[in-house]
């Protein structure tokens, strides 16, 4: 069974047992140790089981580099504040403040590797590319959401807490992960595969923990229509963010393999990251946190959902029309 296939059975499973067991998993996230080990642990796991040296190998192609890190960091977080607003005009819920969150984060190290892969992408590009946004959002993407969303929500942590604590639960993890890596390399060039488990599963634990949260507590009409519309948004904002990508590197002249990378690269959405950064900036409001995480579990399944499908289509207009220059006098 494909990685993809795997991830969104154990997502649908961790809604079941969320309602199922919602006082206990709501139990342990009362305890914030927990949620925060899980995080260190998620982020060790990625340290062993990933080698981040080869991101400097990466700067060869330095249009590939740009176009896909201004997609994630600066094009991302603009369209979220766009549909953000639009939101706004239908309800004023603080559940719409997930859709800043999915601007804002950094992508996936799996997900967009394998989806470039099965397009015939650069695969390598999208290595290099997916490590450095996961370096980089620990200092960028809280600093890019604490200023959007410092306008709409006045009791959140200041930027700088949130790097610190980050740098706390991410940073440091991931940095030990490359360190035992690099000291004992056949090792863990043995184990790297267990290690990737480690990271693949955590994540699912602290899903669950949020998603119980959310179901102990009582939900308003009001709430579950904010969350329903913040998620169609979350699904409308990956399908411009994808156009725009691929408009923009047709415009970097960017040749169909690198286009293709940073359409999947420069568009997916990590979970690992939300969360940690939703705890961090609202460490008091458990309901608000489990709502933000619902939304961007709304953007990551589309993404997977839809992905393939639209840059499939981008990718073979692209050839009809490359086949019809070529036939023109």
């Amino acid at each position: 069974m494909k990685k993809n296939h795997v991830f969104l059975l154990k997502l649908f499973l961790s809604f079941i047992v969320a309602y199922l067991t919602s006082r206990i998993g709501a139990g342990l996230s009362d305890f914030g140790w927990v949620q925060d080990v899980l995080i260190m642990t998620m982020y060790l796991g990625l340290g062993l089981g990933n080698d981040f040296s080869v991101i400097l190998k990466g700067f060869s192609n330095l249009r590939l580099y740009i176009l896909t890190q201004s997609s994630i960091f600066i094009i991302a977080p603009i369209v979220s504040m766009v549909f953000f607003q639009l939101a706004m005009l239908i309800t004023t819920d603080q559940s719409f403040i997930g859709l800043l969150f999915v601007g804002c984060l950094p992508t996936t190290i799996t997900s967009c590797i394998m989806l470039t892969q099965h397009s015939n992408g650069n695969t390598v590009g999208s290595v290099y590319n997916a490590m450095l946004a996961q370096l980089i959002s620990v200092v960028v993407s809280p600093l890019i959401l604490s200023l959007m969303i410092s306008m709409e929500v006045s009791s959140v942590t200041p930027p700088l807490t949130v790097v610190y604590k980050l740098a706390q639960r991410i940073l440091i993890p991931l940095f030990l992960g490359q360190l035992f890596r690099a000291l004992l390399p056949a090792l863990f060039n043995r184990i790297g595969g267990r290690c990737e488990k480690i990271s693949f599963n955590a994540i699912f634990i602290i899903l669950y923990m949020n998603l119980s949260s959310l179901l102990r507590n009582s939900i308003s009409g009001s709430s579950l229509f904010s969350i329903a519309i913040s998620t169609l948004f979350a699904v409308l904002m990956f399908m411009v963010m994808v156009h725009l990508n691929w408009i923009l590197s047709g415009l970097a002249r960017l040749p169909l393999p690198d286009r293709i990378s940073s359409a999947y690269t420069g568009t997916q959405k990590t979970l690992a990251m939300g969360v940690p950064l939703a705890t961090i900036l609202f460490p008091h409001d458990v309901a608000l946190v489990s709502q933000i995480t619902i939304v961007i579990i709304g953007y990551y399944v589309s993404s997977l959902l839809f992905s393939v499908i639209i840059i499939e289509g981008l990718i073979a207009s692209f050839r009809a029309r490359c086949g019809s220059d070529m036939q023109k006098p």
